[in-house]
């Protein structure tokens, strides 16, 4: 026979394992489980329950069961372990509305079934469907107040059904409260309810003290399968629940459990995210270093609210961002994300969603919030890092990224976003994938110059059903860029979207837009760097050569000086073998060389290139960069003022020349050993080569000579 086991009840987040010993009488791992409620939404209801099927156990064979803690990397969870198991034979006990599963105290779960159970005479359609296998629970409620129950973390569609009736006769007329579905939806536009996007149940109600209730669970359709259920009460106001009594979040990153179950609205409380509201409980958080900070309730389901202000008191508060749903209808979960200022307090409210004249919704929930400490500047979509030429790969890292208010998902739920842009060189078809990155990524792509204008072109969760890497195939048009974001996928459960290091490869066929000399890229600025490639690039004809080597592979870019003075371009951190060539003229035919450079050193080797010249003012300058010989790869292009100091002998004197880009003060240094420097004299340089007279080349010991700004 099957049997199950789970950790329902338990008040951890839980890993669950079977192990025996084998025919060879080695100690084996028979089974394990995680949190087996994963999709779209988990569908464990953020509770981190572990359950697990043994098909055929086999009589007298002795079993042996672990249960540990999730460890996410900064240790494992821990707390009361409830451990429950249940061979599927027969009945379950609780069948008959007259012998049901007593629930103990204010809160709990319960791991039941209803395989093989059975539906009675004048026994109700629960939450209006006819079920066929119901099941039993019963509750005294020790005061009044609030009261929720759920089912999430049920292997089938169930339905749920609270009643104070004391026999099946008449029990109907006695319902207190019924579900189907905690989340259901239009599917076709036509304003009915019909599809279930969260199939397990849930009810919030209102109980009187010393009431019995009983409580149905059903499958719809009669469906059948294990059964968890979870009941929380309150009689009186969680210790938050005035803006005076907030509770304090310390640390750029954390999670805190916490309930607005009994909680009120205040005289004088803002509408938080337009929702009528009226249960909110409050918390106080004082940015410990300013950044991007993201706060969400993912959790424990249930239609919150979430909005996050600054000020004293409650009239004097400063709107900063709120939220009612992650997605609209859908995932009625809420996450903000603001630009926190170092040492500022804001005051984070949580509240049930309302309409007007409706009470609002309650649950326990969890509060979770991570500050972008050390993040990747391309965290922002604003700072979206560049992606160059037609081909790459990129390895990067998402671990301390967050995600910013308004930003799409990028498929399901996501949450630690990475920024790129592409501009296509030539129109046709693109692709962009994570393969190679050791987690489960998501990957959109969209063109617009923010979030409210984006446009969707595509976007992956997992490229196919045997690897979580993402991959999108699109049709890039000629000069168009797009953004492209990388993520990781978050089940909304608590624990975050999924993080670590990110390979991003993207190609399409085809030669760089600056590929031809017509093409070339604008460089701006007295210093700069830029990335670019040499995969595909060609030469055109008349190409000149880069000093002795022919040119090949080369990709275009036009400087224009905007001072005069010495200036260093070079291919420092690419990785490619690069030449470089710096040129005069306006068309290939009429092209000048300044300089040009294979290797900075042949014999280390330095395989990068590095050509200083002296730039004028106002002058055009064409920068070849090419692949040595044909080589194929990504390359950096970095530009920088130089100050160069030339040293000559003139008419049996010693001279030194200097130039400089950057007019200044300078001073010049003299060493015997290149360790110890010692001033000689300061130089007032300007944008003219300023030229020191050292004396007579006869009566000067060898010295080394520098320039310090």
């Amino acid at each position: 026979e099957s049997i199950r086991f789970d950790t329902v009840g338990s008040g951890f987040d839980t890993i669950l394992a079977v192990y025996a010993t084998n025919a060879s009488g080695v100690f084996a791992l028979i089974g394990a489980t995680d949190n087996p409620n994963t999709g779209y939404l988990d569908s464990s209801g953020g509770y981190l329950e572990s359950r697990l099927n043994l098909a055929n156990v086999v009589v007298g064979r002795i079993y042996f069961i672990c249960v540990d803690g999730y460890n996410p990397g900064s240790g494992a969870a821990s707390g009361p372990v409830v451990l429950n198991w249940n061979q599927l034979v027969g009945a379950p006990p609780n069948n008959a509305f007259g012998s049901p599963i007593d629930l103990v105290g204010m809160q709990g779960g319960v791991s039941s079934r209803n395989h093989n159970a059975t539906k009675e005479n004048n026994e109700p359609a629960h939450a209006g469907n006819a079920g066929g296998h119901s099941v039993w629970f019963r509750w005294v409620a020790p005061a009044s107040g609030d009261m929720v129950i759920d089912t999430m973390g049920s292997t089938f569609d169930t339905l749920l059904a609270v009643y104070t009736g004391t026999s099946l006769s008449g029990l109907a007329a006695t319902v207190v409260a019924q579900n189907d579905d905690a989340v259901s939806l239009d599917s076709n536009g036509d304003g009915v309810v019909d599809t279930a996007f969260i199939f397990f149940s849930r009810v919030a109600f209102h109980v009187t003290g010393g009431t019995t209730y009983r409580i149905a669970v059903d499958g719809n359709s009669a469906v059948t399968g294990s059964i968890s259920l979870h009941y929380y009460f309150a009689s009186t106001p969680p210790a938050n629940d005035h803006f005076t009594n907030a509770i304090v979040l310390t640390g750029a990153k954390g999670q805190i459990a916490s309930s607005n179950l009994g909680a009120t609205s205040q005289a004088g409380e803002p509408s938080h995210a337009t929702s009528a509201g009226g249960r909110s409980v409050w918390f106080r958080w004082i940015a410990p270093a300013s950044g991007q900070v993201t706060f969400d309730t993912f959790g424990p389901h249930f239609d919150s609210v979430l909005a996050a202000y600054t000020g004293g008191a409650l009239d004097t508060l400063t709107n900063v961002a709120v939220n009612d749903d992650v997605v609209a209808g859908v995932v009625e979960l809420s996450r903000l994300s603001f630009a926190a200022t170092a040492g500022t307090a804001y005051h984070i409210a949580v509240d049930g969603w309302a309409s007007p004249g409706t009470n609002a919704d309650f649950n326990p929930f969890k509060l979770n919030w991570e500050l972008a400490l050390m993040a990747p500047t391309n965290d922002l979509f604003a700072h979206a890092r560049f992606l160059p030429g037609n081909s790459g790969t990129l390895v990067t890292s998402n671990n301390n990224a967050v995600f910013e208010q308004f930003e799409p998902l990028h498929g399901p739920l996501s949450g630690k976003s990475l920024w790129f842009k592409w501009t296509a060189g030539h129109s046709g078809g693109a692709t962009v994938n994570t393969l190679g990155t050791y987690f489960d990524t998501l990957l959109g792509v969209y063109t617009g110059p923010d979030f409210f204008n984006l446009i969707t072109i595509t976007n992956n969760d997992d490229m196919d059903s045997f690897t979580n890497a993402s991959a999108a195939t699109f049709a890039a048009v000629a000069g168009t860029t797009y953004y492209i974001a990388i993520d990781g996928f978050n089940p909304g459960n608590g624990r975050g979207a999924e993080n670590g290091v990110i390979i991003l490869n993207w190609n399409q066929s085809g030669p760089p837009a600056n590929d031809d000399f017509a093409n070339a890229l604008g460089l701006s600025g007295a210093a700069g760097s830029i990335d670019g490639s040499s995969r595909e690039a060609t030469i055109e004809a008349g190409e000149p050569d880069r000093g002795t080597l022919l040119a090949a592979s080369s990709s275009w870019h036009r400087w224009v000086a905007p001072v005069t003075g010495s200036v260093t371009f070079d291919t420092v951190g690419s990785a490619v073998d690069t030449v470089l060539a710096v040129y005069l003229g306006n068309d290939l035919p009429s092209l000048f060389e300044v300089g040009s450079n294979d290797n900075i050193d042949d014999t280390i080797p330095v395989l990068q290139s590095r050509v200083t010249f002296r730039a004028v003012a106002g002058q055009a300058y064409q920068i070849a960069v090419d692949g040595a010989r044909g080589a194929e790869g990504a390359f950096k292009l970095n530009w920088a003022p130089h100050a160069l100091l030339q040293p000559s002998v003139q008419g049996s004197h010693l001279r030194v020349t200097l130039n400089v880009a950057e007019a200044g003060l300078y001073q010049l240094q003299q060493s015997t050993n290149l360790v110890n420097w010692t001033d000689l004299q300061p130089i007032n340089a300007s944008s003219n080569a300023v030229t020191i007279d050292l004396g007579p080349v006869t009566g000067i010991p060898r010295r080394f000579y520098r320039v310090r700004q």
